[in-house]
This record gives C-alpha cells, sequence and structure tokens, in this order.
C-alpha cells in the first residue's frame, strides 16, 4: 500500500500567515504560512464565491473502443480546478491500486480498496496498459457497466537526496494531477453525496391539485351546494397537511432564515381550526369563500415548489462532499446524460436561479400570512361589510397579480400586503396592491386607492365583495348601481335557490320583442274596430229612434235599441281602456275576452232583436266584430308570451339556470364580458355567487314607448255609417195594406178561400219583388198562419215561450247555466278578493262553461232526434236561438272545442234539412 495519502485543504483552514520584518530569519514555518494562506483563499474564492461541480463540458462518450472527455472546466468543494482546454482521447486502461496515493472514499475499509482503473492517453508511453478493446475481457465486464471518474491527485512528494548529515535538496514538492478514472457504477454510491439544495426539496415534494366542485342541473338545494364544496375542501386540506408535513425536511436548508424553527406544524394547527368552523355548521355562508381560501394557499404552495426547480444553489457547500473527484457521467450513455454526474451547485452570488429562491422564501411567508389573517364568516358578518367591485386578474396569472380578496384581515403581525407580491415588496410598493380594503387597511397609493377612476384595460376580472348575508335585493341594486356609475364590462344576475317562485325577486324590467310589438299592432286594431262598432252602435240607436213610429210596439223597439247601445258603449271602452294600456299594465290585467263576449252577444242581438225593422246591404261594423279574427290572435299571443314569461320566470330558478347555463362556476367575482350570479334563499338572503363568462343581456326596461297608432282610412264612411236600414216591418206592411186594399175587395167575395187566394195573388203583386215569394208561400200554406204572421211580434230571446215542455226546460238549464258564469266571472274580477278565494271563483266558471256546452250538445241532439222544426217562429228555430246564445257565453278554448264537436257529430247524422242549415252557420261563424 503507498505511504502517500491524498491531501486536502479546505479541511483546515489557515486563517493567518507571517508578516516578515527586516533582516529577520526566515523559517519555514514562516514561509509555508503564506504559501498555505493564499493557496486556502483562493480555494475558498471558488467555492464560496463561484461554486462547486462541473460548470460546463467534461462529458464522457465511448466510441471505437475509445473513451473522450471533452473539454471543460470543474471545481471539486477542496477548491480544486480542473481546467481541460481541449479533449481527451483515451484508448488504454490499468489498474489504479492501493500503491496509488490513498484517496478515503476508494477504500471499502481502512485497507479495502474498491476496484479503480485508470484510462490512459492515447500517444502516451505506458508498458502496463491495455486496450480498451480488452476491457470486457481482462475485467469480466462491459465498458457499459462504469462511470468515468475526474480525480485531483493532490500529495506531498520527498526528493530529499540527503545522505547522513550533507543534503544537497532540502524541501518537498506539493503535486496536482488529475486523472480519469473507471470506477462500476454499482459502487459509486461511496463518491455522491445527498446535497440538500432546493431542487431536491422540489422532488421530494408534490404539486397540489385544487378539487372543482361540479354544479350541475341536479344541484337544486342550499345544502347540496354545500356538500360540492365541502368534498373539495376537504381533498384540498388532505393534500396541504400531507405536503406540509415534507416541506420542512427537504427545506430547511434555505427556510431557516426566515423561520425560526419548522412553522408546518403551525400550520396545520391552524388549517384545522378553520375547516373545524366550516364542518360545524350545514349552511352554505362563506363556504365557497373557504374554498377560495384553500385555492390560494395551494396556489402560492405550487408556485412556491415550481420556484425550487432546477434551484441548486448551494450557499457554503461542505468541504468533504466531493474533495477530490467529480463524476462525468456513465461511460456508455443509454439514457440520462446527467446519470451518475456531479452537477454544478452556483453560490449566491453567481446563480442566475438565486431570485427565484428568494421569490421561493417570499412565498413560504406569504403561506403563513394567508394562514394568519383568513377571517371566518362570523368575523366578516360582524364588520358589516359594504358591497364593492374591485378590478383584478383572472385565474390565468399568478395568485400575487391579483387584488387581495377581502376575507383576509388587517393582521400586525402578519399584513398581508406585505406578502402578496413580491415584485411590489421588493420595490417597497406594498401599498400599490389592490384590493377591496386598500384604502382603509393600508393607506393604498397610486391607483389602488381609487381603482376604479383609473385605466382598467388591464384587468381581466373584476372581484365583487361584500354582498355574503345581505339581502339579494340590496346587493342586486348595489351592484347594478356601481356598474352603471362606473360603466363596468359586466352584467348582474340574481337567483333563487329552491322552487316556491313567489319567492323570486319581482323582475324590474322585462324583454320586449317583435312578439310584443304584434300584439299591441293587434290589441291597437281591435280597439280601432271597437271603435267603429261604438258609432254605429249609436247610429244604429238613433235610427231606431227616427224611423219606428208607425211600428205597433216602436216603443219596445226604441228601448231595446237603447238598451243594447248602453251596454255597447259601456262593454267597448271597458274593453278599450284595457287594449290601449302598456303591456306590462295590460298583462296584469288582460280578463277583457268577457267584456268583448258580452258585447259581441249584444251586437248580435241589437241587430237580430230588431230583424223585424232591418235591412242590411253589407257586412256592418257589428258583422265585423262577430267574426273579427285578430281577437283569437291576441288571446293566443297571450298564451304564448305567457309561456315565454314562465320560462324566464323558471330561468330565475338555480336548477333552471344551470341547465340552461351549464358553464357556471365560482370565482369570487367576474370576467370581463360576462354575468355575475348572485344566489339567494327563499328568505332573500344571498348565501352564494357564481359567475358565467359570457354576458346575459339584461332586458330592455320599462315602461316601452307604446304611441297610439291612427286608424287608416280605407273604409269609406258610407260603408261604416249607411250598411243597415230601419224599414217598416213585414207585419206593418201587410196589415195596413190589407186595410186599404185587400179588405174592402175580400169582403164583396162569395166565396171566402177562392177569393181570398185571387185577391191576394192580386195583392202581392203590388208588393215589392224582395217579399212576393215569401208571402206567396206562407199564405199558401194557411189562412191562419197568415194571420199569425200579421199580429204576433218577434219574442225576445231571453222571453221566449215553448210548447215542448221538456225543450222549455232544458232551454231554461242554458239560460241557468249562462248567468252562473257570469256571476262566477264577476265575483273573480272583484278586486278585495284574496288570490285563493279569486282562483276558486275562476275555476268554477271554467267547469261551468264546459257543462254549459255539454248542455248545448244535449238541446240540440233533443231537437234532431224529436224531429221539430226549424222554421221560423217554431221550437226548434228558437231552441237553436238558446243554443246560439249559449255559445257565444263560451270563452275558454276547450269549452268551445267540446262544444263544436258535439255540433259537428249532430250534424254529422242529422236528415233535417233546415237544422243542418242552421248548424253549419253555428259552426262557420
Amino acid at each position: 500500500m503507498s505511504t502517500l495519502e491524498i491531501l486536502t485543504s479546505l479541511k483546515e483552514i489557515n486563517t493567518r500567515y507571517s508578516v516578515f520584518e527586516a533582516d529577520q530569519v526566515l523559517t519555514h514555518t514562516q514561509l509555508n504560512s503564506i504559501a498555505d494562506y493564499l493557496s486556502d483563499q483562493t480555494r475558498l474564492s471558488r467555492v464560496q464565491l463561484l461554486g462547486v461541480g462541473i460548470s460546463t463540458g467534461l462529458r464522457v462518450s465511448l466510441s471505437n473502443h475509445q473513451i473522450a472527455v471533452t473539454p471543460g472546466i470543474g471545481i471539486t468543494t477542496d477548491g480544486d480546478l480542473f481546467h481541460l482546454g481541449q479533449a481527451k482521447i483515451f484508448d488504454r486502461f490499468k489498474g489504479y491500486d492501493e500503491s496509488k496515493p490513498k484517496y478515503a472514499p476508494f477504500y471499502v475499509d481502512d485497507d479495502t480498496m474498491m476496484p479503480v482503473y485508470e484510462l490512459v492517453d492515447v500517444g502516451a508511453t505506458d508498458d502496463t496498459a491495455t486496450d480498451l478493446s480488452q476491457f470486457n475481457a481482462e475485467i469480466g465486464q462491459p465498458l457499459s457497466n462504469f462511470v468515468a471518474v475526474l480525480l485531483m491527485e493532490s500529495y506531498l512528494k520527498d526528493d530529499d537526496l540527503c545522505s547522513g548529515t550533507d543534503c544537497d535538496n532540502l524541501g518537498q514538492d506539493y503535486i496536482d494531477n488529475s486523472k480519469v478514472l473507471l470506477i462500476e457504477k454499482t459502487a459509486i454510491s461511496a463518491l455522491q453525496t445527498d446535497i440538500a439544495t432546493p431542487h431536491s426539496a422540489f422532488e421530494q415534494l408534490e404539486d397540489i391539485i385544487s378539487d372543482r366542485p361540479v354544479i350541475t342541473p341536479q344541484t337544486s338545494t342550499i345544502q347540496q351546494i354545500a356538500n360540492a364544496y365541502r368534498a373539495a375542501n376537504t381533498a384540498m386540506l388532505t393534500q396541504l397537511n400531507a405536503q406540509f408535513a415534507q416541506l420542512w425536511q427537504g427545506g430547511a436548508t434555505f427556510l431557516q432564515g426566515i423561520f425560526a424553527g419548522d412553522p408546518t406544524p403551525g400550520w396545520q394547527q391552524r388549517l384545522a381550526t378553520i375547516n373545524a368552523n366550516f364542518n360545524s355548521t350545514t349552511e352554505i355562508t362563506g363556504i365557497q369563500y373557504y374554498y377560495d381560501f384553500l385555492k390560494d394557499v395551494s396556489e402560492t404552495y405550487n408556485q412556491f415548489r415550481e420556484l425550487l426547480f432546477g434551484e441548486l444553489t448551494w450557499l457554503c457547500p461542505d468541504p468533504e462532499s466531493f474533495p477530490k473527484h467529480l463524476l462525468l457521467g456513465n461511460v456508455f450513455l443509454s439514457g440520462d446524460p446527467d446519470e451518475n454526474r456531479t452537477p454544478f451547485y452556483p453560490s449566491p452570488l453567481i446563480s442566475q436561479t438565486a431570485e427565484g429562491l428568494k421569490h421561493a422564501q417570499f412565498l413560504a411567508q406569504k403561506i403563513e400570512a394567508l394562514l394568519q389573517s383568513f377571517m371566518t364568516p362570523a368575523q366578516m358578518a360582524a364588520d358589516n361589510l359594504d358591497i364593492r367591485v374591485t378590478p383584478s386578474r383572472s385565474e390565468e396569472f399568478p395568485l400575487e397579480d391579483r387584488a387581495i380578496p377581502y376575507y383576509y384581515a388587517d393582521i400586525s403581525s402578519h399584513p398581508i400586503q406585505r406578502h402578496w407580491n413580491y415584485r411590489l415588496h421588493q420595490r417597497r410598493q406594498d401599498r400599490h396592491n389592490y384590493s377591496y380594503e386598500a384604502a382603509n387597511r393600508y393607506q393604498a397609493q397610486g391607483a389602488a386607492a381609487n381603482p376604479l377612476r383609473a385605466q382598467l384595460g388591464k384587468f381581466s376580472f373584476f372581484r365583487i365583495e361584500g354582498h355574503l348575508g345581505k339581502p339579494a335585493t340590496t346587493a342586486l341594486e348595489n351592484i347594478e348601481a356601481a356598474i352603471a356609475a362606473n360603466n363596468l364590462p359586466f352584467t348582474v344576475q340574481a337567483v333563487m335557490v329552491g322552487s316556491d317562485k313567489t319567492k323570486i325577486i319581482p323582475k324590474k324590467r322585462f324583454k320586449y320583442t317583435d312578439l310584443h310589438r304584434f300584439h299591441y299592432l293587434l290589441r291597437q286594431d281591435v280597439s280601432h274596430q271597437l271603435t267603429e262598432v261604438k258609432n254605429f252602435s249609436q247610429q244604429f240607436k238613433n235610427l231606431v229612434d227616427t224611423s219606428v213610429n208607425n211600428e205597433t210596439n216602436a216603443a219596445t223597439l226604441k228601448a231595446t235599441a237603447t238598451q243594447k247601445n248602453n251596454i255597447i258603449l259601456e262593454k267597448n271602452n271597458a274593453i278599450q281602456s284595457k287594449l290601449n294600456l302598456p303591456y306590462t299594465a295590460y298583462a296584469a290585467d288582460s280578463n277583457w275576452q268577457v267584456d268583448l263576449g258580452d258585447a259581441t252577444r249584444t251586437a248580435g242581438e241589437f241587430k237580430s232583436t230588431l230583424s223585424d225593422v232591418v235591412k242590411t246591404d253589407f257586412n256592418t261594423p257589428f258583422d265585423s266584430l262577430i267574426s273579427h279574427t285578430p281577437v283569437k290572435w291576441i288571446s293566443w299571443l297571450d298564451s304564448i308570451l305567457q309561456q315565454k314569461e314562465d320560462q324566464e320566470t323558471d330561468q330565475q330558478l338555480f336548477t333552471p339556470f344551470i341547465a340552461q347555463h351549464p358553464a357556471i362556476e365560482h370565482f369570487g367575482g367576474v370576467s370581463r364580458g360576462g354575468t355575475f350570479v348572485l344566489v339567494y334563499d327563499s328568505n332573500n338572503v344571498v348565501v352564494a355567487d357564481f359567475m358565467v363568462p359570457y354576458l346575459i343581456q339584461n332586458p330592455v326596461e320599462e315602461p316601452v314607448e307604446e304611441p297610439p297608432l291612427s286608424n287608416p282610412p280605407v273604409k269609406p264612411g258610407f260603408i261604416l255609417d249607411a250598411g243597415i236600414k230601419v224599414t217598416p216591418s213585414l207585419g206593418n206592411f201587410v196589415t195596413g195594406y190589407f186595410s186599404t186594399n185587400i179588405e174592402p175587395v175580400w169582403d164583396q167575395k162569395l166565396n171566402f178561400q177562392q177569393d181570398y187566394f185571387n185577391v191576394f195573388e192580386n195583392s202581392v203583386k203590388l208588393m215589392s219583388e224582395t217579399v212576393q215569394q215569401e208571402y206567396l208561400n206562407i199564405f199558401k200554406d194557411s189562412v191562419s198562419i197568415t194571420s199569425d204572421v200579421i199580429g204576433v211580434k218577434e219574442p225576445r230571446v231571453k222571453d221566449l215561450a215553448f210548447a215542448d215542455d221538456l225543450l222549455q226546460q232544458q232551454v231554461a238549464e242554458i239560460d241557468s247555466k249562462r248567468a252562473k258564469i257570469d256571476l262566477y266571472k264577476q265575483r273573480a274580477k272583484q278586486s278585495d278578493l284574496p288570490d285563493d278565494v279569486r282562483e276558486t271563483y275562476t275555476n268554477r266558471a271554467r267547469n261551468a262553461e264546459f257543462e254549459l256546452a255539454q248542455l248545448i250538445t244535449e238541446t240540440t241532439d233533443y231537437v234532431a232526434l224529436s224531429g221539430a222544426e226549424v222554421s221560423t217562429g217554431s221550437d226548434g228555430f228558437k231552441a237553436l236561438l238558446k243554443v246560439s246564445d249559449g255559445i257565444n257565453g263560451l270563452t275558454e278554448r276547450d269549452a268551445i272545442a267540446s262544444a263544436n264537436e258535439g255540433l259537428s257529430a249532430i250534424n254529422d247524422r242529422t236528415n233535417n234539412a233546415g237544422l243542418k242549415l242552421a248548424l253549419g252557420n253555428l259552426l262557420n261563424r
């Protein structure tokens, strides 16, 4: 075994050297102290100010049984400098055994050395070397099992030639020889040192995944929302505790300067305390912000860990780590080129990643500040916070570039603004952080002092805070006011958790669409039609007053005209007052169809009751009203618009809203161009908030201007005013004609019956062609019928009498049912009724209409089965008048359909031509 030992210099550092005086006799100790001091200082400068390890190059490769080492530089922990100015090629090897200077890491124990082989340069003379092509054969292992090691042999060599008492050469030589050696991979563990760098801490720690609570249309209660967040919180809390347990073990070397001891047990205890606060209640209030807090801590931890990656800065390297050697890597590269290779550990002075390490240390302190300053919901509620909007950035930016959330309190020992943003902190600009309480807590400076008055272009997100636990109506109004006052690029909407629609906040706005405009157009059309009806009714009434004085029942006709005209005027005014309202007012009271039905029926009765003295040349406004289609369209549009209104109301409930907007998610605010969603309970209290990343348009604000539409002058006045004439009734005409022309002739005839017909035929010739055929037929039937026609006036529909008692009873039931329907509807319109009572009357009126439809069918069927005549004046004719009157009383669509279905069936099976004609008129109107 060699008597030489490889020496290290920094194991003991010389801190002193001799200072000479004039004419001083120098000793070897004094001279050597200078050399040792200077050598140590040089080595210390390399190790402490530059770093240790392979700085660059010194890569190993194997090709054609030759090993090459590229140019490069490396420094050992003893301060030895390896400098290879050009590549070196080795083609041979030889044993490196105990005869060589002893290097402790090569020895298994004091006497046993591991197998080590020295590489010999190409062209070097060495008879003991063997060609590398024979390495496997000689050693029994391939070169691929070996690692190249660069060794600095530092030892003292004594070349003293002293003999006896005479010495010609005094002193020793300090020799540094660099050699490239081969050591088996399985044996290099003794040459590797586990160095606790920030990067090694990175490798020991794991990334934390922030679980995402998924809110689906099946999430319909507050408790379900809370459970979704509790599950995510539990998952994050478990990960945080696991990583905190590992953090100090790998990070103590670079965290000791900012923490007096391991802070992670305190962190874990603080997390447990906060978590207990949220698990002790079933309420959701604040649980979203607990989730945000855990996400903040997790994100800060992840950024802290990320900054440790590749961070090999080594403060004060241990001289014993690799004092005289550097591992150059595997001889045969088959994977990671840095495997079994000593990396370079820079000093903080030259490290390009040292700033990242400082940032990581700052973030470790930030974790402490986040944990200590987090406020629970009870603490926030006690502060009675205002609702504020703070410009911020979305989560694609680091947490420290966003605004400080309002749930972090101002704690003097851990002021959150001083631990929030590393860049601002380095510049001493902590007061420039945007925050909910920037102005109040830390006297914000710059744009942070009044953030909504500064440019907002760089902000992609807006924090909205202070609304939790407040009335939803108040929160909605305050946020809308902030949007309007500051021209903010988002909107807000409130939705309710639950199913009780009566608890929904009433909308202040509604969406005015083209359907509403078309609805208004139809209402104006009907309103103008009703104006024509009123004017025509009044003129018709005046015409009757002046034209029936010669009738035997003139007083009755005038009274009837006055009554019908008054009803038409009253009903039409009531209808028009509703039709001309703005849509929102109209929708609040759209029950005008009953009045319209009464007006239409009255118009028909007005004309039909006076049919004896009325002649119509063309359709009058009465006829147009009866057949006016837009009336039905308005009712249909009412149903369509109500359905759309119901759908919009449903969208104010949480579950339907999620189904319509699945992108909903909680972020504590809203992105630019998005919609902030307030979630409130049935008590009108805000319990949560979400956002969707797009704008949900606010509807047009009421009232909408609806100017009256003038009636175009497309109908000549005579069409509206002169469509009807009052003429003497047939009875009056015939009676007068008989007294002056027929009776004198009649008295002179002997054969009464034959002469009567002769005289009548002569008389008919003198009548107008309009009535000739009708009266010829009447008088040919019987004289008695003729006298009856002349002497009996047409009865009013309500005063009809029947020969058939059963038919009389059925008609009476129609009258009774119709009257009951009217009473129910009148009661339902009373303004002082409770909603449930009003609904009861409305339902009873609806049911009575279906019963009336059944009576209409039964009465008509009786007429058909009994074979009753339906000619004018017959029981069948009068019964059908009652049927028509009953149909006019129907307003329910399904009831009308039921009546029409029954009448159609009777029409299909009856053979009574008169009945078929009457039924056809009823079905086609």
